[in-house]
């Protein structure tokens, strides 16, 4: 197996990482919120119940991205963000995190997302594996590990 340097998530990734699924996701729903606040806002004749749904459609958006930054942020995530050692070879790769170690074969990845200084490596619709870029001790082992995640 190949080893590669130890690497741990940090919070403001994570937290970007989800904002960034956040929006990708749920854009629709943001662009209607808009399209409804822009109408009630330049309606003519504006009703108690109007201001109102105008104030209801304006909150409902900022709450939900309040409450998924808050959530993001949540002390829950210790597992997720701690320090993590990858190992890998022609058939699986190896997470050691925690004194707990998994086994994942590539063929268990069903999704790739590859990003500037990551990948994102899904298991499943939407559990994901985090894998910085700049952990390789060479460019063979960085190579080798890009076309084992892309077959």
């Amino acid at each position: 197996m190949i080893e590669t340097k130890a690497y741990q998530l940090t919070q403001d990734t994570f937290t970007k990482i989800v904002m960034q699924r956040l929006f990708i996701k749920k854009w629709w729903i943001f662009a209607l919120f808009l399209l409804a606040i822009c109408y009630y806002l330049f309606a003519d004749n504006q009703s108690v119940a109007d201001s109102f749904l105008t104030f209801l459609i304006f909150g409902y958006p900022l709450f939900y991205i309040g409450y998924t930054f808050y959530w993001s942020r949540s002390k829950n995530h210790k597992g997720l963000l701690a320090e993590t050692n990858l190992e890998f070879d022609d058939a699986t790769m190896l997470f050691k995190k925690n004194d707990n170690e998994i086994k994942i074969p590539y063929k268990n990845i069903i999704r790739l997302e590859d990003y500037e200084k990551y990948w994102l490596l899904y298991i499943s619709k939407t559990n994901f594996i985090y894998v910085p870029k700049n952990i390789f001790h060479t460019e063979d082992d960085f190579i080798m590990f890009l076309t084992y995640i892309n077959d």
